[in-house]
């Protein structure tokens, strides 16, 4: 439900549809942060006209008192602005650094998608070829699909609490995974019959659902969307950075490439004949892709987030940065 306010500074009306009363939306006339009221509140017809500078008590019904800022944002009359710009380099920097940094954090989450494979590799090393290659090769293969709903929630999860400056726990993060596996792993059918579909005209209207839809899943298990309105609020969070959305995943499946080159060369050389050694690296790299695919749509749902101003208070550390 929409909720309008006016802004105890300029008076300009604000209207947000996505921030939960307490939290911080930026008035887009002075740039000041003002606390989301638990209602709306009509603006005052005897108030100076909105966008106007001077000062005063907000508009707003009579009697009524606007929400005052929190205590470290008031006093000395501090101007406090939530610019952000939404840049690819600092996106790839902190999706690395996060991803990599922090892999003993992510991989037993991560791990879980793989979870059919490695068992399949257990009963390999233990000689049983057979039940192996069945959980490997093919039951494995949609289970892999449902354990990858579960994974990616969890991942998404984490990350975004240690973003947040949050503690983070396996658990809390597994729990968080099996709250939203089931409507995540609708999500990840709708998006690829989306994609498909979109493909089967033309690339160009592939690539445009994909970055249209690429924070679908942190809306999903964030904000606790259902399917489709994870995919809208994702439309809306990228409209007007489709290009630099562009950019970056291009620049990351390059720099995924790369990584994939070294790896094959290493791992499936002549040499390397072992099967199972060759399932262990397959099942490690898929990790490592796990990691970075929910990684980086975290970090870029948070970006967006900041760079439309949708802050929320445990989010003002980056106003600093």
């Amino acid at each position: 439900m929409e909720t309008t306010f006016p802004c105890p500074k300029c008076r300009s009306i604000l209207r947000t549809q996505y921030l939960s009363p307490g939290e911080l939306a930026q008035c887009k006339a002075c740039g000041d942060l003002v606390p989301v009221p638990e209602t709306s509140i009509a603006p005052d017809p005897d108030s100076n006209a909105p966008g106007s500078s001077e000062s005063g008590s907000a508009g707003g019904p009579p009697g009524a008192v606007p929400p005052p800022l929190p205590q470290f944002l008031a006093g000395d009359g501090a101007k406090w602005t939530t610019s952000h710009e939404f840049r690819i380099g600092p996106l790839i920097s902190q999706t690395l650094r996060e991803s990599f940094l922090q892999f003993h954090r992510y991989a037993p989450l991560a791990a879980i998608a793989v979870l059919p494979s490695i068992l399949g590799l257990i009963l390999g090393i233990a000689g049983n070829e057979g039940l192996a290659t069945f959980f490997i090769d093919g039951l494995g293969q949609w289970l892999s699909n449902v354990f990858n709903a579960l994974s990616s929630a969890a991942i998404i999860s984490a990350t975004y609490r240690r973003l947040q400056g949050k503690p983070v726990s396996l658990g809390s993060a597994f729990a968080d995974g099996m709250s939203h596996w089931l409507s995540y792993f609708f999500l990840l059918i709708l998006v690829g019959l989306v994609v498909f579909f979109a493909s089967l005209i033309l690339l160009l209207p592939g690539i445009y659902a994909i970055l249209t839809l690429a924070v679908a899943g942190p809306a999903l298990v964030l904000e606790d969307y259902g399917v489709t309105e994870s995919m809208q609020r994702s439309s809306e969070l990228v409209s007007g950075y489709r290009w630099k959305l562009l950019g970056f995943y291009t620049a990351l499946w390059f720099l995924g490439v790369l990584f994939f080159i070294i790896f094959a060369v290493l791992v499936f050389s002549e040499e390397a004949t072992f099967s199972l050694m060759e399932t262990f690296f397959v099942i490690l790299f898929t990790v490592v892709a796990q990691i970075l695919a929910n990684v980086s749509a975290t970090v870029v749902y948070k970006e967006l987030r900041a760079a439309h101003g949708d802050f929320d208070q445990t989010e003002l550390i980056s106003v600093f940065e």
